[in-house]
């Protein structure tokens, strides 16, 4: 085929592709490639072809097939399209850095610095924004990359100003309202945090992660009211639970439950069906003849054994919703807003939970026999949570706890963790746990034995404390909405006692503090 042929042959792929008719396209593509495999379009516009049904990581390999033939700018914008799609960062970096020696244009250089960002290399994404700023001052989304690279800097006042510039800029940028009202919870700033979340929602009212964060604004703030009525979109971008029958039932409203029985599924972690399952009893106020509860299978026995209302029978997951009959159904963690549950009213502050006698006497029995002041930590949270890395503390920094006199400490570590203990030197004497734990029942019994728990913010600060076990709280730098933002206690538990991090300071100066107290509590 001559040159005119080829040529002619691409134009009308090219027109197919165009026209949506991408499987002829497609025919063409491959044709002209089987006459000719360094036609670098033909491999460029299959790229695009994969792209289209989401075949991100094949298009990668297509465009690097159209690129070692020609390394066009638009080949290699495309190539940076699909790293970015199927979030390899590191090979994006790569592609941006070339696409830059092809034409150092501002955007591509506020694209390398996104890249950085997701590589966590915040330094060399704010060089990259600073950058592109000194080529194109009036670019309004690098001032909104900016702001987050700050702001994961932990520099939430220049984050700020970064947002308000974009939004100087482009007075309609949602992107730039959003995390701006992120870095002014950071700041602390509530009321801030609470306009510019509205304001990104009164622009576009599909932003489903402006609403869940709205709420978490109200309610760290304790403004219930309106807390609890946004917490209602916190599956707006996820697979939001709900029973799997046959014939489907309707979601509860807060409608009257007069001669009704309603089904309660837990959701999100162990230590929310901790903290929540005292509002089961709360549905008899609608009228509920009976409520079922679906708990997680590891709290399930030690729920039962609660006997919290003789209306209230506890399930898990291996009991078939179709083999239990109910008219409504509602979540967990709606409970606190039909219950219009707020500071003053949330029904206990004090132990609501107890363990089993029998277990108690056996875990004495075992490992508590001592006249020690009894201790038992924990150090590390789910790896899958996904702000673990923040919220986790290693091992060695409760080390200095070793040094005290008529100490024991006891490791209630289960899983995830507890091969750091594998490291602690010969003279640290710790008793682990973990191994007799089945289920939370188990645990509960052996928190039972203990004087305090010093723990990470996990399901055993929950457990311990709804026990009204005395319970020390390591918070991570990031603000949970349940523990508010700066009171050392809470009024969930009042046996808990919070260790927050100071702004800008490290999770070691939060430790000092933890040693600190311990230190007056033992001199006495």
């Amino acid at each position: 085929m001559n040159d005119l042929q080829t040529k002619n042959k691409l134009e009308e792929a090219i027109n197919l592709y165009r026209a949506k008719d991408f499987a002829n396209a497609e025919l063409l593509f491959k044709e002209l490639i089987k006459e000719n495999e360094n036609n670098a379009d033909a491999w460029y516009f299959l790229g695009l072809l994969a792209m289209e049904v989401n075949k991100n990581k094949l298009a990668v390999g297509l465009f690097n097939r159209a690129i070692a033939i020609t390394p066009k700018e638009h080949f290699l914008i495309k190539k940076c399209v699909a790293l970015y799609n199927v979030e390899d960062y590191r090979a994006l970096e790569q592609c941006t850095i070339a696409l830059i020696k092809i034409n150092p244009k501002p955007e591509y250089y506020c694209n390398l610095g996104v890249a950085y960002s997701k590589l966590e290399k915040y330094d060399l994404s704010i060089q990259c924004y600073h950058k592109t700023i000194a080529l194109n001052p009036d670019f309004a989304p690098v001032y909104s990359n900016l702001g987050l690279a700050l702001k994961n800097k932990e520099r939430y006042k220049e984050s700020i100003d970064s947002y308000k510039k974009a939004i100087q800029l482009d007075p309609n940028f949602v992107d730039a309202y959003y995390n701006m009202a992120i870095s002014y919870v950071s700041c602390k700033q509530l009321d801030n945090a609470v306009i510019n979340y509205k304001k990104a929602l009164e622009l576009d009212r599909n932003y489903k992660d402006a609403y869940l964060n709205l709420s978490i604004a109200y309610l760290l703030g304790r403004n219930f009211e309106e807390g609890w009525k946004y917490y209602e979109y916190r599956y707006n971008n996820l697979i939001e639970p709900a029973p799997n029958v046959k014939e489907p039932k309707p979601k509860w409203q807060g409608e009257s439950l007069e001669g009704k029985t309603i089904y309660v599924m837990h959701e999100q972690g162990f230590g929310d069906s901790i903290q929540f399952v005292r509002y089961l009893a709360g549905l008899k106020k609608f009228g509920a003849k009976k409520i079922i509860f679906k708990s997680q299978k590891l709290l399930k026995q030690l729920f039962v054994e609660n006997n919290f209302d003789p209306d209230i029978e506890i399930i898990d997951e291996i009991t078939s919703e179709n083999d239990i009959y109910f008219d409504y159904y509602t979540l967990l963690l709606s409970l606190p807003g039909y219950l219009k549950v707020n500071e003053f009213n949330l029904y206990t502050r004090d132990a609501y939970l107890k363990a089993n006698q029998d277990k108690v006497i056996d875990y004495k029995q075992q490992y508590f026999d001592n006249d020690k002041y009894k201790v038992g930590i924990v150090w590390q949270g789910s790896l899958t949570h996904k702000s673990d890395n923040k919220r986790s503390v290693p091992l060695e920094k409760f080390y200095p706890l070793f040094d005290f006199e008529n100490v024991q400490l006891y490791s209630l570590q289960k899983g995830a963790g507890e091969e750091q203990m594998d490291k602690l030197p010969e003279k640290f004497n710790i008793i682990k746990l973990g191994d007799s734990f089945n289920d939370f029942g188990d645990s509960a019994a052996a928190i039972e034995n203990l004087d305090l728990i010093i723990t990470i913010d996990s399901a055993v600060a929950h457990l311990a404390a709804a026990l009204g076990k005395e319970t020390w709280v390591i918070l991570p730098q990031y603000y949970e909405w349940r523990w508010a933002l700066d009171d050392d206690f809470t009024p969930w538990y009042s046996s808990m006692r919070f260790f927050r991090p100071q702004l800008y300071k490290d999770r070691l100066e939060t430790m000092d503090r933890v040693m600190t107290a311990f230190k007056k509590r033992r001199a006495f």
